[in-house]
């Protein structure tokens, strides 16, 4: 069994990770890693990815539309909060291939969407990584079982009209919304924003980095930069960055190698 995933600043790698080390047979394969253009499902297989804006990550949008079936998926949201609407969206752009989402699971981890915020810190952190794993390995024992579950969606209200309609006019323009990121006097040109961008879309230019509006909104270059010398926007400042602990920067930027998360890790029965 395959399980695709996309990861920014590696919390959807992580629970990929754990599932394929507790699913047998599974195994965790990058997106950034697969050729553009169709992939032909073979058995079950499972998609890992966060949520942006209450919808899907571009890129992860644009691997879904390339599979094809018949088979089944099953989808894990990786979210702060709410899933939105990206379960629908998943059984819209399959449904043609002959492609069955069997079931749909969350797992809930920090933003890291610096503009609503700074990722919590101390207890509450821990309190969270906690409360992932139990879900994660509930996940896997009902993978393994072969039963199949679903997650509510976000209510209709909340997805079509606040903050729905807000996120989509986001969505809408997200390539563009580079366009706040900004780097201050602490750079230093070390080119790790251009290696961790999974789209290609910075650049380094007399040793800063220079967006082209190609944007994925995955929050990797301004968390994941060793200086926290980007910024998005004027109230980032200080914020204290995000990368989930126990994913390291080279496992991020190795998703475009098929190098990272490859190997599962075991986690313990649910409680």
């Amino acid at each position: 069994m395959n399980i695709y995933y996309f990861s920014g600043t590696g919390n959807s790698l992580y629970t990929a990770r754990l599932l394929a080390g507790s699913v047998p047979g599974a195994r965790a394969v990058p997106i950034l890693s697969v050729e553009s253009g169709e992939t032909r499902l073979s058995g079950p297989s499972g998609i890992v990815f966060p949520v942006y804006m209450f919808r899907l990550p571009r890129l992860v949008e644009a691997f879904l539309e390339g599979l094809r079936g018949p088979g089944s998926l099953f989808a894990v949201a990786v979210c702060g909060g709410e899933v939105g609407g990206v379960f629908s969206d998943i059984r819209r752009l399959t449904r043609r291939a002959g492609i069955t989402l069997d079931s749909a699971f969350k797992v809930t981890l920090p933003s890291n969407y610096l503009p609503f915020g700074e990722a919590p810190a101390g207890a509450v952190l821990e309190d969270l990584y906690e409360s992932a794993d139990q879900t994660i390995s509930r996940i896997a024992e009902t993978l393994t079982a072969g039963e199949r579950f679903s997650e509510p969606q976000t209510d209709l209200y909340r997805r079509m009209v606040y903050p729905g309609l807000l996120y989509a006019m986001g969505y809408r323009f997200m390539k563009n919304l580079d366009r706040q990121f900004a780097v201050d006097g602490r750079c230093t040109g070390c080119g790790m924003c251009a290696e961790v961008c999974p789209v290609g879309n910075i650049t380094l230019s007399a040793g800063r980095p220079v967006w082209h509006h190609g944007c994925e909104q995955c929050f990797g270059c301004v968390n994941l930069c060793p200086e926290e010398a980007i910024q998005a926007g004027a109230r980032t400042e200080g914020l204290r960055r995000y990368r989930n602990p126990r994913v390291s920067v080279r496992e991020i930027i190795d998703q475009k190698r098929g190098a990272a998360g490859t190997q599962g890790s075991s986690l313990p029965s649910a409680t």
